[in-house]
């Protein structure tokens, strides 16, 4: 829980850096920022991505003005592959979520 919290304040934190890059630029940060990059960078490197809807439930993370958010499981994530149709083209398939796998004709990779 505490790992998607960090998780969550970095994301926002990229965020909002985007828009004052040239401004992050002119000046430097202080120790205290920076142990608190550090703290985020290592708690980012740590954060395994759940493979399941209930292993999602652990990273449930509640805002302080009540929004609610959760990482997204594998299970959930689109798989594309390539296969040869009647014709001898090239097809390219999409299979979302916890439909049904690739057809096993299809050499397939999972996007991630």
């Amino acid at each position: 829980m505490h790992k998607a919290t960090l998780l969550c304040i970095a994301a926002t934190l990229a965020a909002a850096g985007t828009a004052s890059n040239a401004d992050a630029a002119a000046r430097t940060l202080t120790r205290a920022e920076q142990a608190k990059v550090a703290r985020m960078t290592q708690n980012h490197r740590n954060f395994e991505t759940p493979r399941t809807m209930k292993d999602a439930e652990r990273t449930t993370v509640t805002s302080a003005r009540g929004a609610t958010s959760v990482a997204v499981p594998l299970e959930l994530y689109s798989q594309l592959g390539v296969r040869t149709d009647a014709n001898g083209k090239l097809e390219v398939v999409e299979v979302e979520g916890t439909d049904t796998a690739i057809p096993a004709a299809t050499s397939g990779v999972a996007s991630e």
